[in-house]
């Protein structure tokens, strides 16, 4: 035992061990710091490109996840000013509520998807097809069934109140006429 205590102090004590041992804690000081850095980025850069990809995905729906996901650009781009900007006239366009501006917003969200894309180097022919969304009629027609179910109980309320009306004021409503039905043929 004493003399491997004997070897590792000749060993620390003689130049040549130090001269060593700089480059190598150096080297590995340097190997940690950029594989850290390196990371970092490559998440940073992951992040950006799905939140672009899940505004891809849902520019022509709209529902609270998306809300989640646009508020989160001032974070997620905060290195890219173009981005940012496009984002802040894209958020002030939407506080609009007329429809004469729905063009406006809807220009606004293809310049801002264009400016994440631009800033994420995809290539000029996905920025082409930005503002040409796939968006099939069932999608819409199921958005619309939708929409009436979220109609139905004030359209129950309001035939509610015409019954009371009516239950009330003791009324005979006007009979609607039918149309005539059409005479079907004999079969041969």
């Amino acid at each position: 035992m004493e003399f491997i205590c004997r070897i590792i102090e000749f060993i620390t004590s003689s130049e040549h061990f130090r001269m060593l041992l700089i480059p190598i804690l150096t080297s590995i000081a340097t190997f940690m710091l950029t594989t850290v850095f390196y990371q970092s980025r490559k998440e940073h850069k992951a992040e950006k490109k799905r939140l672009f990809g899940y505004l891809m995905a849902t520019r022509v729906m709209r529902d609270k996840e998306r809300v989640k996901f646009l508020n989160t650009i001032d974070v997620v781009f905060c290195d890219c000013k173009k981005v940012v900007d496009a984002w802040h006239d894209y958020n002030e366009s939407l506080g609009a509520n007329s429809e004469s501006f729905a063009d406006d917003f809807m220009a606004k969200e293809v310049a801002m998807l264009k400016a994440m894309a631009k800033h994420l180097r995809y290539p000029k022919s996905i920025n082409e097809r930005i503002d040409k969304p796939y968006f099939p009629t069932w999608v819409k027609k199921e958005e619309d069934g939708k929409a009436m179910q979220d109609e139905m109980p004030t359209m129950v309320a309001g035939l509610a109140d015409a019954v009371t009306k009516y239950a009330n004021n003791q009324s005979k409503p006007k009979p609607t006429p039918y149309p005539p039905q059409k005479k079907r043929g004999k079969r041969k």
